[in-house]
């Protein structure tokens, strides 16, 4: 059953009528993020419908990220804007999870065994690879975590969501693919 609403709610409220609610758009207005929390904003220099969790956690580090409070406890909730130059046949779908792992990924530092095995094979795939093993040390806003695992001859970006009561993503339009956004206390 659709419901047409003519004022849409905040979805940070607790008004927001759906449990789990999905928004596709061609021009997302311009975003007022809440104050605290961490802020993040990048380009995807490669978006497709393979989207890795890898690449997200690269192109975060390598964009702009303020963060305003320590997240390292607590509840969280992610808010996502995600930009391609064209939507049309892609799974769009299929682009949340290693979204919000990466994300997560890029706000954590690795602690975890055999980083030197991990940085390794971070190295073999990462746009800027003399940059992984401080990219992984690095502690993020969301504290350390073993959140990157060796499986195979790869790696699998497996953040804990235990933590995430919420997450929102909008899907736009936009001349160069990227990605904006929010996390804060949930």
């Amino acid at each position: 059953m659709l419901t047409r609403h003519r004022k849409v709610p905040d979805p940070l409220s607790d008004e927001w009528p759906a449990v789990s609610q999905h928004r596709y758009s061609t021009t997302l207005p311009p975003r007022t993020w809440p104050s605290g929390g961490v802020r993040f904003r990048c380009s995807l220099a490669r978006l497709a419908t393979d989207l890795k969790p890898q690449e997200v956690w690269e192109a975060v580090h390598d964009g702009l990220v303020e963060a305003e409070e320590d997240l390292s406890d607590g509840d969280l909730v992610i808010v996502m804007r995600l930009f391609a130059p064209d939507s049309r046949g892609r799974n769009l779908a299929a682009l949340i999870k290693p979204a919000v792992d990466g994300v997560q990924c890029s706000l954590l530092g690795y602690d975890g065994e055999r980083l030197d095995a991990v940085v390794r094979r971070v190295e073999e795939t990462a746009r800027r690879p003399e940059l992984a093993r401080d990219r992984l040390q690095t502690t993020g806003p969301l504290g350390h975590q073993h959140f990157v695992y060796l499986r195979g001859d790869g790696l699998q970006w497996s953040p804990t969501d235990d933590r995430l009561v919420r997450i929102e993503l909008e899907f736009g339009q936009d001349h160069e693919a990227g990605l904006e956004g929010w996390v804060g206390r949930g």
